[in-house]
């Protein structure tokens, strides 16, 4: 798997090496300090009208005469740059799995696996990765309130890198565990006061893979807002207990808007309603449909309230319903902007160096579907890659009924018919069709090179 670049004209070449063709081999070997020089093809080895191209290969080193031009074959550089597949595998456990099937197929080809996210889980190492922040580990709460080590990135300048899965992840909850109506977003705040302690002067919150649909209650509470029941009552709300606020207390809040806070955010679901964050994202918390008009209620009570705080309305602002609503706290209370987090990272020049030199780019993730172009990886890689003409192509482990994304050189799915979902989540098993999908993309790749030689 090759690519071509010029390295001069054929006549500089002494014509005299022309009609012998194992002359033409000594000297290129020669050009090249090479040993040898073995010939992969040669159309015609005489000099006259026939003469079109030579093609010489010394481990992947090839010379092609065409147009009068020569070209040296490089090996073909294919960066991965996929989302985790929640629940299964890490950006990079997914993307090393692609660069094996890769390589079984071509093992000249030369691979660079990215760790990406768009603002879930692995945000914060991804971005320490890409920026050479340190990670801090800190004693948090759960969704659940169950104590746990959680890390979030800071860099020596104070930009810290929090990622909202890391404390208040649906996937450090147990199945059967799972709860939005108890789910809390305090952990999340506490990550938020820490890194605030530690000298952090910009915050890069990302609001993907959470279990909780508390409106970011909990967080604020964290930071120090005081909520109160109709009895004067303190108290930390969780999913199940929004309607029972009666007053919001910001008093003794820390001063969060003295800090650049940015939503890294893949979805544009409001608060409330049918595209709000109880009906859209609490299923997939564990919340019943009873339950979901439960938390749903609890959103609009919130945003009310909100508004008898401050004057301007943010239930309706596009990615307010992420996390649960966390990303709602973090406009209306402080001062928090929202940015796609994959657009985010790809900015960083380590990345942007690695994805530039691309001659294709291989992204993914764990299902790609209806709502992947709302600035999850796939769309945020292939943003970045139209922009440079690099082809982009996709293996996610499921892809949805119907979509058709012609933007992309082609979409692979990982995830054979008739699997059953819980069998294609074991990561051994994932791992394994991962590698069996990258190889037939591969055969694929190289049996387009052949056709264009």
């Amino acid at each position: 798997m090759q690519r071509y670049e010029n390295i001069g004209i054929w006549e500089s070449i002494p014509s005299a090496f022309l009609p012998d063709r194992q002359q033409v081999v000594a000297f290129v070997a020669s050009q090249w300090k090479s040993e040898s020089i073995t010939i992969k093809k040669t159309l015609d080895s005489s000099r006259g009208l026939g003469i079109n191209y030579y093609i010489c290969k010394y481990w992947g080193i090839v010379l092609l005469k065409s147009n009068d031009k020569v070209w040296k074959q490089k090996d073909m550089r294919i960066v991965v740059a996929t989302d985790s597949y929640k629940g299964c595998l890490s950006s990079v456990q997914a993307g090393t799995a692609m660069a094996e099937g890769i390589l079984k197929v071509v093992p000249h080809a030369e691979v660079d696996v990215l760790n990406v996210s768009d603002g879930g889980e692995g945000m914060a190492k991804a971005f320490a990765e890409a920026t050479g922040a340190s990670m801090v580990n800190v004693c948090v709460h759960d969704a659940l309130r169950h104590h746990i080590s959680a890390s979030y990135a800071i860099t020596s300048d104070g930009c810290a890198y929090i990622e909202t899965a890391a404390a208040s992840g649906l996937f450090l909850i147990r199945e059967e565990d799972r709860n939005p109506m108890q789910a809390s977003s305090y952990g999340t705040g506490e990550m938020i006061m820490h890194a605030l302690h530690h000298g952090a002067r910009r915050m890069v919150i990302g609001l993907g893979g959470s279990a909780m649909t508390d409106g970011g209650t909990g967080m604020l509470a964290a930071c120090g807002v005081e909520f109160k029941n109709k009895e004067g009552c303190s108290f930390v709300p969780d999913g199940g207990t929004l309607c029972q606020i009666a007053h919001i207390d910001t008093s003794k809040m820390a001063d969060l808007k003295r800090v650049q806070i940015i939503a890294a955010c893949d979805v544009e679901n409001v608060l409330y309603g049918p595209s709000g964050a109880a009906c859209v994202f609490a299923p997939q918390k564990g919340a019943t449909p009873e339950q979901v008009s439960i938390l749903d209620e609890g959103l609009r009570h919130l945003a009310t309230l909100q508004e008898q705080l401050y004057p301007v309305t943010f239930a309706s602002s596009p990615g307010a319903g992420a996390a649960g609503g966390l990303g709602f706290a973090l406009f209306a209370f402080a001062g928090a902007r929202m940015e796609p987090g994959i657009r985010l990272l790809l900015q960083e020049p380590v990345l942007t160096r690695r994805l530039r030199e691309a001659d294709i780019i291989l992204t993914g993730e764990g299902r790609l579907d209806n709502q992947s172009s709302k600035g999850k990886v796939p769309y945020g890689v292939l943003a970045f890659a139209s922009r440079y003409k690099i082809p982009v192509a996709v293996i996610a482990g499921s892809i949805e009924k119907g979509i058709r994304a012609p933007e992309f050189l082609s979409l692979w799915q990982v995830t054979p018919t008739g699997m059953p979902l819980n069998m294609a989540m074991k990561p051994e098993v994932a791992k394994r069709n991962i590698r069996k999908t990258a190889e037939s993309f591969a055969h694929t790749l190289e049996e387009k090179l052949e056709d264009t030689q």
